[in-house]
């Protein structure tokens, strides 16, 4: 290998570093949750250095902020950007909205995230910021999007322009939190909650 070749290896492998970090910690974090796992944990799931951990992140926080940017912004970016879709009615815009989270979460591995926020939120207030700005809020402009639209095509009341728009996020944090009881993430059971809470607020709001 050439002296070239080898630099250019140690620039990707460098380059990588951030999401290896991530991902080690995110894998602790589901084990042992947020407050137990320690730098020089997450540090040797990811095959680096304590002091290599702290080049790229000033702290747990840090790795979290970070998590949540590498794992769900851009899922939150593509529904917000299909939200606008003409061409989809608003059942499918709130099946698209539903099944791209489900992927992010339980098919990626985001919910863990969610678990240490439900877990340990209380405690780290600038995690649940980070969330919130990043997730919360993006899902809600979303949602907002989703059921304008609907009222101005016909397919919804005017009443859907006054409820509250977490009543329409409430199937992901449910099950999020189901999953986190039991274990149960699978695509049937989803599929069954999800089918029906859009039929009663088709129903509701139809």
């Amino acid at each position: 290998m050439t002296h070239t070749e080898s630099h250019k290896r140690n620039l990707r492998r460098k380059e990588a570093r951030p999401d290896e970090i991530v991902d080690s910690a995110m894998k602790l974090w589901a084990n042992q949750g947020f407050t137990a796992t320690k730098i020089e944990d997450i540090a040797k799931g990811a095959g680096v250095a304590k002091g290599t951990v702290y080049l790229y992140f000033e702290s747990k926080e840090a790795i979290f902020e970070a998590a949540v940017k590498i794992r769900l912004a851009g899922t939150m970016t593509q529904i917000d950007e299909t939200s606008k879709d003409e061409s989809l009615s608003t059942r499918d815009l709130l099946k698209n909205f539903y099944w791209r989270v489900y992927q992010q979460l339980f098919v990626n591995g985001s919910a863990v995230l969610m678990k240490v926020l439900i877990a340990e939120g209380h405690r780290f207030p600038s995690l649940v910021n980070a969330y919130k700005s990043v997730v919360l809020s993006n899902g809600i402009h979303s949602i907002a999007n989703i059921l304008r639209r609907g009222v101005a095509r016909g397919e919804l009341n005017k009443l859907a322009n006054t409820i509250d728009n977490r009543l329409v996020m409430a199937p992901v944090v449910m099950f999020t939190t189901w999953s986190m009881i039991t274990g149960e993430q699978s695509k049937s059971a989803y599929t069954k909650l999800i089918d029906d809470h859009i039929y009663i607020l088709m129903k509701g709001l139809g």
